[in-house]
């Protein structure tokens, strides 16, 4: 089916097509938590049949728990230590690995027709309420965590 209606999948289920942002929608499931799974359908021109992205978005619900555990892992790499160094109260405890990862909390990821992905997580108020973003390249190597927001 063509990006603009919503549809069914036989793995993902409902996709919501969101005509403003160019994306399906669906629901996954991640550490017990609702979140997200954005589908971009690339350019507004494409003919394609269906979103290019959307054969790398049921690779990804195969193994979700994994990928989000390893962008966890690249989070904590790039950010615990900006945490520890320049977000902490002058009262307040460092921060260590165990409870970095269980203050993240996955909110939506979205999935690009190259491959690629973002794993937006909340931040569990570790950096005051901003977003955690991690970047997953299309050859399914994470590169980078940043804030947002």
């Amino acid at each position: 089916m063509a990006p603009g209606s919503d549809m069914e999948h036989p793995l993902l289920g409902h996709l919501e097509y969101e005509e403003d942002l160019n994306w399906y929608t669906a629901k996954v499931t991640v550490d017990g938590r609702t979140a997200d799974l954005r589908i971009h359908c690339g350019s507004r021109t494409d003919s394609h049949s269906e979103p290019p992205a959307l054969a790398h978005a049921v690779r990804f619900v195969a193994t979700i728990d994994r990928l989000c555990q390893t962008a966890k892992e690249c989070a904590v790499r790039d950010l615990l230590g900006l945490k520890n160094d320049d977000w902490r109260g002058d009262d307040e405890p460092e921060v260590d690995v165990g409870e970095f990862k269980r203050l993240m909390e996955i909110e939506g990821i979205v999935v690009h027709g190259d491959g690629s992905a973002e794993f937006y997580y909340q931040d569990g108020d570790l950096f005051w309420g901003h977003a955690i973003l991690v970047y997953m390249r299309a050859d399914g190597r994470f590169g980078n965590a940043s804030l947002a927001g």
